[in-house]
């Protein structure tokens, strides 16, 4: 495929898209395939590009009836209707319906910035453009492209915060740049101005950003830090002379403990007692 698939597959091109596409650029000089010249448009009919694409678009065969030709035909003027509504027509921009000798033609003109792209990919960041702090994601993130609203925010970070920040993100194992931003976030609303000393003209150049409050890192619910408690949750019981939770307890330490605590709470007479008192058992 001479497309770049990259940008095909965030176009939504199919591979009957694709193909389409590359049989009409391949014929656009040819004489099935006329190009007019009118402001990069040109034109064909859509039953001979029917005929090219036979593994897209269904083929006649000579044995077939004039009515089953003219239901083949449009099912395939259908289908290809449908195909420049959709991602196709990203590139291939569709003008009016023309007649051409005994012939329907289409005006047809491709997108040539889309198409500079599918055939080219993306364009790539020139480090020349870059500052030192968006050099510092491109290269720390693997950032491709900045887009505009980040260069933005990047102007009003601090290039230091920024490196501690990627720094914990790359503890956690999860670089992109939201995150990022979310941890110099954090960052900026926990840090600690210095006591000044009678003496201190106000400098703050060694200020440290390496705040060891938590709340820096977002929090996930599925993920436990590694410093991090393991919370154990109380379970609550009426034997009010057990104060632990009964896993921290062997079987037969639980067995026993529970007979203490309901030691002389219940009675139960004999059943072969004639004075017995169902009421009384609790089994």
């Amino acid at each position: 495929m001479k497309y770049n698939e990259e940008v095909a597959y965030n176009l939504g091109l199919s591979l009957e898209d694709i193909y389409v596409l590359e049989k009409i650029e391949d014929n656009i000089r040819d004489t099935v395939l006329s190009k007019d010249g009118n402001n990069g448009e040109f034109s064909f009919n859509q039953v001979d590009l029917f005929k090219m694409c036979k593994f897209v678009f269904k083929q006649v065969n000579k044995n077939d009836s004039e009515d089953t030709i003219r239901k083949i035909y449009k099912t395939n003027n259908a289908k290809f209707n449908k195909m420049l509504k959709g991602s196709l027509g990203k590139v291939l921009i569709k003008g009016e319906n023309i007649k051409k000798q005994s012939k329907s033609e289409s005006y047809f003109k491709i997108n040539k910035e889309i198409r500079t792209i599918l055939i080219n990919g993306y364009p790539k960041v020139v480090d020349l453009e870059l500052n030192d702090i968006e050099k510092l994601v491109v290269d720390e993130l693997k950032m491709k492209t900045i887009g505009k609203n980040i260069r933005t925010q990047l102007k009003s970070m601090d290039i230091d915060k920024l490196k501690v920040a990627i720094g914990i993100a790359k503890e956690h194992e999860i670089l992109d740049y939201p995150y990022v931003k979310s941890i110099y976030n954090n960052l900026d609303s926990n840090v600690k101005k210095p006591q000044e000393s009678p003496n201190s003209q106000g400098s703050n150049e060694n200020v440290n950003f390496q705040n060891s409050d938590t709340n820096i890192v977002p929090q996930n619910s599925n993920n436990t830090s590694k410093n991090s408690k393991q919370f154990v949750p109380t379970v609550k019981t009426r034997y009010h002379n057990i104060n632990q939770t009964f896993t921290n307890y062997e079987p037969d330490e639980l067995e026993k403990l529970l007979q203490e605590s309901q030691k002389g709470k219940f009675t139960c007479d004999d059943p072969s007692d004639t004075k017995f008192n169902y009421d009384d058992c609790p089994f």
